[in-house]
């Protein structure tokens, strides 16, 4: 555990000790004028969602803080050594708070995928292959970073990412066809994502297996439900999407893929055909096979993803 996040922990569990250091906060929190309906929230070390939270608390009320150092005298002597027990890590200053900002950026991505991900009364498998593509994305960009503290803690993320997550290739296709089935995306948007994160080398092989798993499902269903759509092997190709975007991405989505893929595909006008609606009337006698395979892609749940360890700061 980085000593930033021990330090801020350390200050928060002060705080919260009593309703007497509880109530002396709140005056320096009124001081500052800091306007905020929530306070502190002491997290659970093991839960690094809970950290995520505790930490996003505690940056708004940093001066508050600073009040405590400069005036409290029982703070202060919280974080002094006492015999037989080492000192306690802290008071938070000004290099632990930046680190913090730091730790927060990383750990949105992971805690708003979570939320996501538990949802139990909408689809979430749809989700999964969106959400794998923008934090693998992030990662890998941050762990060539210039700031040592950035570049360090996501390569260690990125580390346990692949450890918890897997490849590609030992992931459920069913996942990644999902996002086939979306009208808004397709197997284009699956063959750019491989291509950035995999090259341009690697797209052709890996966007033929999705392909293939796609197509020897349709054809179960198929064959299933009695349709005379006649097997798809073979197919058509799929059309490449260029890489650069061509256009600046908002702050807070710059990692989101499909944020990337709609704005170039956009600039490119590069999807062929007249509209969705004319293209679905055309394969009219396969709608009950397509029917049965998106039913069946978008029924797995995301609940046993464990992102909670999947991460450590």
């Amino acid at each position: 555990m980085h000593d930033s996040v021990v330090a801020i922990r350390n200050a928060v569990k002060f705080v919260k000790s009593s309703p007497s250091r509880f109530q002396n906060f709140k005056k320096y929190v009124e001081r500052e004028k800091i306007q905020d309906k929530g306070l502190v929230v002491l997290d659970v070390p093991t839960r690094w969602n809970s950290t995520y939270l505790m930490l996003t608390s505690s940056l708004k009320f940093v001066k508050a803080f600073d009040w405590m150092d400069d005036e409290d005298g029982h703070y202060q002597s919280y974080f002094k050594a006492v015999e037989n027990e080492p000192k306690k890590i802290g008071p938070p200053n000004f290099e632990h708070w930046e680190n913090a900002k730091v730790f927060v950026q990383f750990l949105k991505t992971f805690y708003d995928v979570t939320l996501q991900f538990s949802a139990t009364l909408s689809v979430t498998s749809n989700l999964y292959f969106h959400k794998w593509g923008t934090i693998n994305n992030q990662l890998t960009t941050m762990s060539s970073d210039r700031n040592h503290l950035v570049c360090q803690m996501a390569s260690a993320m990125k580390f346990k990412f692949e450890k918890y997550w897997g490849s590609l290739e030992t992931t459920n296709k069913l996942l990644i066809i999902a996002v086939v089935l979306d009208p808004m995306y397709k197997l284009q948007y699956v063959s750019y994502c491989f291509a950035v994160l995999y090259g341009a080398g690697s797209r052709d092989s890996m966007t033929a297996n999705i392909k293939d798993a796609l197509v020897e499902l349709y054809d179960s269903y198929n064959a299933l439900y009695g349709g005379s759509g006649g097997s798809t092997s073979g197919g058509g190709s799929v059309d490449e999407i260029p890489l650069a975007c061509g256009g600046e991405i908002d702050d807070s989505s710059i990692f989101d893929l499909s944020v990337a893929f709609s704005q170039t595909v956009e600039k490119q006008d590069s999807i062929r055909g007249t509209n969705e609606v004319e293209r679905w009337r055309t394969v009219s006698s396969q709608a009950a096979a397509l029917h049965a395979v998106a039913c069946g892609s978008v029924v797995i749940t995301m609940l046993d993803k464990p992102t909670v360890h999947a991460v450590e700061v």
